[in-house]
């Protein structure tokens, strides 16, 4: 089954809808109301081992620093948090998933914020790496370089950051 992320961010919750007919399948609180959650959601692919879809809800603005809730698809109560590391960091801005061009769902997700691109491993939620660049989107897209790996493509913003797009081999 096919969901739809909707985010209500006054209310900070974010609604599963059905992909087939729209009707609500669930409502998961995230956060605060001033938190911003729902700026941004991902479909991760299963990362809790359960043989059901897992997604990520950024929430910028929670306690000064920004969040990302991953969500258990299967008990839609959050399984993991992940925190900005500095006071109005925005961690959690843009989140993106690479199990929509990996041949392994999951595998990795960037996380956007003022202060860089984290890039996480799923396995063990650890920072592989800061990409140290602004970046106000983050995409996951097929190998362009021949090296076997999803490689990272980071918009930059009009508002927070001074850069120019950039590529950034996964």
């Amino acid at each position: 089954l096919i969901v739809l992320l909707v985010i209500d961010r006054s209310a900070a919750e974010v609604s599963v809808l059905s992909a087939l007919d729209g009707a609500v399948l669930e409502q998961v609180t995230v956060g605060h109301a001033t938190a911003g959650s729902g700026s941004a959601c991902a479909l991760l692919g299963d990362v809790t081992n359960d043989d059901v879809e897992d997604f990520a809800v950024g929430a910028p603005h929670c306690r000064g620093m920004g969040a990302v809730f991953i969500i258990d698809g299967r008990t839609m109560l959050i399984a993991k948090r992940l925190s900005g590391q500095c006071e109005d960091e925005r961690f959690g801005w843009f989140v993106s998933s690479e199990s929509t061009v990996s041949a392994v769902p999951g595998k990795r997700m960037a996380v956007a914020s003022r202060r860089g691109v984290y890039v996480f491993s799923t396995a063990g939620w650890t920072v592989e790496t800061i990409v140290p660049y602004c970046g106000e989107t983050a995409a996951w897209i097929p190998d362009q370089d021949g090296d076997a790996e999803s490689d990272l493509i980071i918009g930059k913003g009009v508002t927070a950051c001074l850069s120019s797009n950039r590529w950034f081999d996964g």
